[in-house]
């Protein structure tokens, strides 16, 4: 997971290639998006969405197997 701002309206990172990214918001609000072919993934805010300072922000991801990753811990800064 790349560092995240609290002026960020993007989250991105990478994972292993074409796999469904989620990203759990401190809020419990899931998003969800798709790694490319080389692993890089990128999901925006939702209107009325914002990141505050200090919360942490939950990363996995899943491969077309379906086998999920190891959960990544990311604070907001």
């Amino acid at each position: 997971v790349n560092e995240i701002k609290s002026t960020n309206q993007a989250i991105g990172g990478s994972a292993e290639p074409n796999s469904n990214v989620f990203v759990v918001l401190a809020n419990g609000k899931i998003l969800e998006t798709k790694a490319d072919a080389e692993g890089n993934w990128n999901v925006e805010l939702l209107d009325g969405q914002s990141l505050i300072g200090n919360e942490t922000v939950k990363v996995y991801a899943k491969d077309l197997a379906e086998n999920q990753s190891d959960t990544v811990e990311s604070e907001i800064v």
